[in-house]
């Protein structure tokens, strides 16, 4: 199972008790994979999924909070992308009522016409609870999240929730700012995407879902990354410094070879020839090592190394 489906079907198996809640949710569900349409029967609305029981558990809920029955659900391949997408359509003046009653129909400028509600009901968002439950239903409907496999997978984290138009996709994006989530949209094939990328916020915006186990499960992968991407720092650190300490070495190494050629090393003082003779005895020691063996102090040695190198200099 995707991560992205593990997500879903923990908000389902979760469900939500309050009647209001509940309102919120499916309008949430509606308005991001939703479509209004009509048939023989009348008007109405259709909404897909990629899990049958999200298309199932909206059946559910409209049964509960409506007494709406007249739904019916088939399921059709997509062979673009290579899944199975699940449909819940309802038509007639069931359907109709429960589009009004959410707010995404509305009456028109005639007594028998009605026009479509791109903005979202606030009457059903006006308590945080609902407001939760609204963002919770959108995911369902048209939500995919994806987030590294395993440690040093190509796969990065990523969020997204899919419109067919921009208002509600706005919409969106404000409620997620209103818990510090910043999203970001883009529009991708005649559709707008609100997107979230940062591991951090894609954490809260499962939190905000009330799904523990998905926030456990990006903790862990979060966690895991790190301590490879700090092991990995420390690594490239330590072979940076490796690297810088051989440049070093092999410089005043050929310098002391200069002046071994020209002035002769029985020609300096006595600590500077200890410390000649013990760096071309010891090539590939650090200057800590060698300092040690030396019995002086790093800084010491660094000094004695800088004036044979000085003397080198005035050779030439």
């Amino acid at each position: 199972m995707s991560f992205s489906s593990s997500i879903k079907e923990e908000i389902i198996l979760k469900g939500i008790s309050q009647k209001c809640c509940k309102k919120a949710f499916v309008a949430g569900f509606i308005r991001s994979t939703g479509a209004i349409i009509k048939t023989d029967a009348g008007y109405g609305f259709e909404c897909s999924s990629d899990i049958e029981n999200a298309v199932g558990y909206a059946v559910r809920l409209l049964k509960e909070i409506y007494g709406y029955d007249g739904g019916e659900t088939f399921v059709y391949e997509d062979n673009l992308n290579k899944k199975f997408n699940y449909v819940l359509e309802c038509v007639g003046e069931g359907a109709v009522k429960i589009l009004y009653d959410l707010g995404i129909l509305g009456d028109g400028e005639e007594d028998d016409e009605f026009e479509l509600r791109l903005k979202s009901n606030r009457q059903l968002l006006q308590k945080d609870c609902c407001k939760r439950s609204f963002i919770k239903g959108m995911f369902l409907g048209s939500g995919h999240c994806t987030i590294p496999e395993s440690v040093g997978s190509t796969t990065r984290y990523h969020l997204e929730v899919v419109f067919t138009h921009k208002v509600p996709a706005g919409e969106f994006a404000g409620y997620l700012a209103e818990y510090n989530i910043l999203a970001k949209t883009i529009t991708r094939r005649g559709k707008t995407v609100v997107y979230v990328k940062s591991s951090n916020e894609i954490k809260d915006f499962l939190a905000l879902l009330n799904a523990p186990k998905a926030v456990l499960k990006i903790t862990d992968v979060m966690i895991s990354n790190e301590i490879v991407n700090d092991a990995n720092r420390k690594r490239n650190c330590d072979m940076a410094n490796l690297s810088k300490s051989v440049v070093a070495n092999e410089k005043y190494a050929s310098r002391i070879k200069f002046i071994a050629e020209t002035l002769g090393l029985d020609e300096l003082p006595e600590d500077l020839k200890t410390v000649a003779v013990a760096r071309l005895e010891n090539t590939t020691d650090t200057l800590s090592e060698l300092a040690e063996k030396l019995g002086i102090t790093k800084s010491c040695l660094n000094h004695r190394l800088r004036k044979l190198a000085s003397i080198a200099d005035e050779l030439e």
